[in-house]
């Protein structure tokens, strides 16, 4: 008998499958409290990879708004579609995914981040990274790579897209991101 409650074990269950690239987005139940709580556990979660990573004041500002971002570009491309009816599904299905790649992803960060890199950094700016930092940042890119794979199967299904353009769609996504994160936060 498991001890995970059938309301937890399914949207875990369509998120695993999903970053396999199995199933739809449209296997998500229409929930908008479960959007709401998947975003809340998303941002929770980048708090804590930011603390724990040293990243400081603007952990919560940088989770905002990229997250809020792809949520709004999500909207408009089902939008444009004519398929806006399948916000809240895809919306969940990628926040989500974004979840359990932050999981996969946050023993990578801390491995990378040196113990001392904090003093040692400023004086010594031309420090070459360490084997095991080259190793893990190979690691890393992989899963911001199958990040976007995911979320192209996602939005593939839900605009009946082919892969190419959903593809293409969210690495825009993240060119769009950064750019954007770069305008607001040069400065900080």
């Amino acid at each position: 008998m498991s001890s995970v409650p059938p309301s937890i074990a399914g949207p875990v269950s369509l998120t695993l499958d999903l970053s396999r690239l199995r199933g739809d987005p449209q296997d998500f139940p229409y929930a908008p409290a479960l959007l709401g709580s998947l975003f809340v556990a998303s941002i929770a979660l980048d708090l804590v990879i930011g603390q724990a990573l040293g990243q400081g004041d603007n952990a919560l500002a940088h989770s905002l708004m990229s997250g809020t971002l792809v949520l709004a570009l999500c909207w408009i491309a089902l939008r444009v579609r004519g398929l806006g009816a399948r916000y809240v599904q895809t919306a969940s299905a990628l926040v989500a995914c974004s979840l359990l790649m932050s999981l996969v992803q946050l023993p990578l960060a801390l491995l990378f981040v040196a113990p001392d890199a904090g003093d040692s950094a400023a004086t010594q700016p031309s420090v070459a990274p360490s084997a095991l930092q080259v190793l893990v940042s190979i690691g890393f890119l992989a899963t911001l790579g199958w990040q976007m794979v995911v979320y192209a199967y996602i939005m593939r299904h839900a605009m009946q897209a082919t892969f190419a353009f959903a593809l293409t769609l969210v690495v825009t996504w993240v060119v769009a991101s950064i750019a954007i994160e770069q305008i607001l936060f040069a400065a900080a």
